[in-house]
């Protein structure tokens, strides 16, 4: 699998394409070959994809300056919320006119919402614009879209008699502002204090006479310090945002940003950035194409593609318009919004196992995901490169 997604990345480059779509092909070549033989890839797969993409936004946090994405905290919330409520509406629109009741509606409105951050953080890093003021807003409009869109799930699974209560919804909400709000404030100074002592563990006092190092009794010698301390807050953070409710990969993200802000955080993104795009961000992408199923195509008919209409245009207008307003350019906003996530998925599968959607809309959902997934990094990449000679014409005229 390593060397597939290894292989793929190098085709993609070859014909100037972004490196995951390469991974992205081959892993939905792999996964009919899996779907061939009557087979299914072994669970540890899963487990892969999951470190690949905490890893994929522990880094893309560590490269965001947490003070420039503050100052576009009005945007990207502008931007985020504009980006939910357009396709939401947009969703439950074209699906009462195919015939499903208000609550269907919703659930497939729902599954418009939330954007893929991984899709975009990685097209981002790879044309190094992920610290540029456009990124910065790209990625905090994401961040948002996704947290706003577990809060929808669990408000409908709230409505539907669901675990999660119209009550507990209201508290997820609190939750993520005060996970945040904590992590930004008093986690800067716990993650501070704990690196700058993991960095001196990095350092073994050596015996200038004998050259030997000299062990002491309060203090321990440990290889790799400061990434041990970076990728374990990593994942506590992951954890704690899992356990309130939010994704998991937003705690990620937010680990990434306070740990950008200390003297270590250029030595942990060289290593994690190593080590990920080594290993484990490859493998993500590629198991995320080996969930490619050809019969969805079959099945859905004409209503898939009304909804990846919507699911294009809604995310355009909807981030677009308001980030042009701001001073932004709107198109790559726009289309860097479009690629859905696994959150649009779970909305699906959960209205399926209750009975609100039959089998065709939730392939049509799944033909959505799939869709914008494949098509936008293309189309997202053309539209920076477009921006960025622009900038360079624009520089040499100056």
């Amino acid at each position: 699998m390593l060397v597939l997604a290894k292989v793929g990345e190098d085709l993609a480059r070859r014909f100037q394409q972004p490196a995951m779509v390469g991974q992205l092909v081959f892993g939905v070549i792999l996964g009919a070959i899996y779907a061939a033989v009557g087979r299914v890839p072994a669970e540890w797969v899963e487990s892969f994809g999951v470190i690949g993409i905490l890893l994929l936004l522990f880094v893309a946090g560590l490269e965001t300056n947490l003070r420039e994405l503050l100052k576009t905290g009005i945007p990207s919330s502008t931007v985020a919320v504009c980006g939910v409520v357009v396709p939401f509406a947009g969703g439950y629109v074209v699906a009462s006119m195919a015939g499903y009741d208000n609550v269907a509606s919703c659930f497939i409105g729902a599954s418009l919402v939330s954007t893929s951050v991984a899709v975009k953080v990685e097209i981002l890093r790879e044309l190094k614009m992920l610290t540029t003021r456009l990124g910065t807003l790209i990625i905090g409009s994401a961040v948002i879209d996704d947290v706003i869109g577990i809060f929808i799930l669990s408000i409908l699974l709230g409505f539907t008699g669901g675990s999660i209560t119209l009550s507990g919804a209201v508290m997820l909400g609190v939750y993520v502002v005060l996970f945040v709000g904590l992590s930004l404030t008093l986690g800067v100074m716990f993650v501070k204090r704990t690196a700058e002592y993991a960095s001196r563990l990095q350092q073994p006092a050596v015996d200038k006479t004998t050259g030997r190092v000299k062990f002491r009794k309060k203090r321990v010698y440990m290889e790799q310090g400061a990434l041990f301390v970076g990728l374990s807050f990593m994942l506590l953070f992951a954890i704690i945002a899992e356990q309130l409710g939010v994704a998991m990969i937003t705690g990620a993200f937010v680990a990434g940003l306070i740990l950008g802000e200390i003297k270590l955080g250029d030595d942990i993104y060289r290593r994690a950035n190593a080590m990920g795009n080594a290993v484990f961000i490859p493998l993500f992408f590629l198991q995320l194409g080996m969930e490619f199923e050809m019969s969805a195509f079959l099945d859905a008919g004409f209503f898939a593609f009304v909804l990846v209409a919507m699911a294009f245009a809604s995310k355009i207008v909807g981030c677009g318009v308001p980030a042009r307003i701001f001073g932004y350019n709107g198109w790559p906003v726009g289309i860097g919004m479009v690629p859905r996530g696994e959150v649009g998925l779970i909305v699906a599968k959960i209205a399926l196992d209750s009975g609100l959607i039959d089998k065709q809309a939730f392939s049509s959902v799944l033909v959505m995901v799939i869709v914008t997934t494949f098509m936008t990094p293309t189309l997202f990449k053309n539209a920076l490169e477009r921006i960025k000679a622009r900038q360079e014409k624009q520089r040499d005229a100056e």
